[in-house]
């Protein structure tokens, strides 16, 4: 009896003995997993803060670079609309010249022609008349040197015999013209100036 009671009490022992050890090692795996499970919510939160930081940074460089793009791409295209405009302005201010030498010579053509019509039909007025366009002509052309107004001084002194009135107006205009004579023409513009001082206004 005494046997079975210690066979009992040696059961009960081993029974004590297993179940401690059973709890202990539910403890120390539940304070395992208690722990990794700490460590792997502060790893997840760590990570998540660090992803955040670094998608704000990328962020934040993205939206640098593309301001850096949208002003380089802003002054490239105001830089392309000023040469633009500047071509166009160049190229419409070339037109215009172009356009405008092209009536003045028509212009030039056209005095040149009238003065000789009306001098070989003796109407000294309008043959006088026409040669003082034709000098006005000469100066819009830019030609307005001893070449050109020489020779146009030269047909106004032949043409004065024949034309004995000519208008105030014109005649202003004539020697405002004449002001603007190179100084090589100083003698002709004065002989021309003697003989309008013989004719009657």
């Amino acid at each position: 009896m005494l046997k079975a009671q210690l066979e009992v009490i040696r059961l009960a022992t081993v029974y004590a003995s297993l179940g401690g050890v059973f709890l202990l090692v539910v403890l120390v795996g539940g304070l395992n997993w208690f722990t990794n499970y700490r460590l792997y919510e502060r790893e997840r939160d760590s990570l998540k803060q660090s992803l955040q930081v670094a998608s704000q940074e990328e962020a934040a460089k993205l939206a640098q670079r593309f301001e850096e793009f949208k002003k380089g791409t802003e002054n490239q295209l105001a830089d392309y609309c000023t040469r633009v405009k500047t071509a166009a302005e160049e190229a419409a201010n070339s037109s215009t010249r172009s356009i405008a030498h092209s009536l003045w010579m028509a212009e030039y053509e056209n005095t040149k022609f009238r003065a000789e019509y009306f001098d070989s039909k003796e109407d000294g007025y309008r043959c006088f008349q026409a040669w003082v366009e034709h000098l006005e002509v000469l100066e819009a052309l830019g030609w307005f040197d001893e070449r050109w107004v020489g020779p146009t001084i030269g047909k106004i002194l032949e043409v004065l015999p024949k034309c004995p009135i000519a208008s105030y107006q014109l005649r202003t205009k004539l020697f405002k013209l004449l002001e603007k004579a190179p100084p090589i023409l100083l003698s002709d513009v004065e002989r021309l100036k003697k003989a309008d001082a013989k004719r009657k206004i």
